[in-house]
């Protein structure tokens, strides 16, 4: 069961009564995702969830995977658009003020019918014209849910039960940050890795194209590679791909995008991965809204089980919003002093802008280029405070084989094996095992 409250002492009473495992999410725009991610068989979703994403595509994108949502309307009008709409899709438990546990205990043993749904409905409709219409439904001060009983409850079940703090009441949630709780692994696919920098050359994109092809090859599975270095990106280049539609044309489309829409603007590439590049010969000034980039963002890994993300030399809109969304960040680093007091002071800014915790939520990966390694890689972990995933050495063979239009890791198999191994060191054995567990998942649910 998928917990979609935003209200605590709602969460820790249901814990009580229900036999079912639960998670829980704190804002709209994860229902969905960490709903089909933990394949649960009921969402109970507040209509006063924060978040900016409209309730009734989540109600529609949950019925679409055939999971029971029990809708907690509060003090919506019982014939709003939101609660029609909720029934025409399949939702008939829709839960008014006040809202009991013995109400949410009766929902999840005992649903409710159409026939309940549409005679409650008219009951209520019928109750609201006989009391003259005295209840002013658009007063914001009802727009919550009333917890009637619940302060006692859970009052009782913290007795019984050591709760720790729920997120909802450790921090306030704002719909413009919610891209930061990544980190904690709200999204669908299985990682996010942005692979970012403070400086050019450093081989961001050599090594996000040749990551996104070895996790294909160990996995199986559906990778994306996004090219957000805007607008300098080579990633088509490199693997000679050419793309006729820029692809901020996602800005005119809604929040929740077809897998169709997205697929059309993407090439996939012979390695296997699927490639998200834009147009040459745009100018930057294109780029500054940020909308395109987290839609893109937050609908990718809906259809792709690893994301990979180039990113640019700065800390501009475009690399910013690409670490919010990130499960593993990589920086990608040289042995010089140089080179590493510049990686120093950009953690520092990544860290003050809030955009990490802590310097060890980046990874580094250093360049091993001859005649350029000044420092062992466990001095430069120490100096960087952050864990290094390991090092590729950087020959004019690899080189070569880009101007070729080919993969090296690939190609060249030493190469290939140093790019393998960071790649299982970024993620566990499970999350490598070629989708067994999840198709066993997904076997069991049907």
């Amino acid at each position: 069961m998928l917990l979609a409250t935003g209200v605590k002492q709602i969460d820790n009473v249901v814990s009580l009564f229900t036999g079912l495992e639960t998670v829980w999410v704190g804002y709209r725009e994860s229902v969905v995702l960490m709903a089909k991610k933990e394949s649960v068989n009921v969402v109970i979703l507040s209509a006063f969830l924060p978040g900016s994403e409209e309730i009734e595509c989540i109600i529609t994108s949950l019925r679409l995977e055939e999971i029971r949502v029990i809708l907690l309307a509060g003090s919506i009008a019982y014939d709003a658009p939101l609660v029609t709409e909720a029934i025409r899709c399949g939702v008939y438990d829709v839960l008014y003020n006040p809202i009991t546990p013995s109400k949410l205990k009766q929902a999840m043993e005992s649903p409710a019918t159409y026939r309940d749904a549409m005679l409650r409905l008219e009951k209520e409709t019928d109750n609201t014209v006989k009391d003259g219409g005295d209840r002013d439904r658009n007063d914001n001060r009802q727009k919550e849910i009333c917890l009637s009983d619940f302060q006692e409850q859970s009052k009782a079940s913290s007795k019984k039960k050591d709760t720790s703090e729920s997120p909802s009441e450790k921090e306030e949630v704002d719909s413009e940050n919610y891209a930061l709780r990544t980190l904690n692994g709200t999204t669908l696919a299985k990682e996010v890795i942005v692979i970012a920098s403070p400086k050019g050359g450093t081989g961001k994109t050599v090594m996000a194209v040749n990551l996104a092809a070895v996790i294909y090859k160990i996995t199986k599975q559906r990778v994306a590679l996004i090219d957000l270095d805007l607008p300098w990106g080579n990633v088509a280049a490199q693997l000679q791909l050419s793309f006729d539609e820029d692809f901020f044309l996602l800005e005119s489309l809604p929040e929740v995008i077809r897998e169709n829409v997205l697929l059309e603007l993407m090439q996939k590439h012979s390695s296997g991965i699927y490639v998200l590049a834009n147009l040459t010969g745009l100018s930057d000034e294109k780029f500054i809204d940020s909308n395109g980039i987290k839609k893109i963002l937050f609908n990718l890994p809906r259809f792709f089980d690893y994301v990979v993300v180039d990113t640019g030399s700065n800390l501009q809109i475009h690399t910013t919003e690409a670490i919010r969304y990130a499960t593993k960040l990589i920086c990608m680093n040289g042995f010089d002093t140089a080179t590493l007091h510049n990686t120093r002071k950009w953690l520092t800014q990544l860290k003050v802008r809030e955009l990490i915790g802590d310097f060890n939520d980046v990874g580094q990966v250093f360049n091993r280029i001859t005649g350029k390694e000044g420092i062992d890689i466990s001095d430069a972990e120490d100096f960087l405070q952050s864990k290094a995933y390991g090092a590729v050495h950087w020959k004019p063979d690899i080189q070569r084989i880009i101007n070729q239009g080919k993969i090296p890791a690939l190609v060249d198999s030493s190469f290939g094996d140093e790019i393998e191994r960071i790649a299982r060191r970024l993620f566990t054995q499970v999350e490598m095992s070629n989708g067994i567990l999840d198709r066993l998942k997904k076997l069991v649910s049907r």
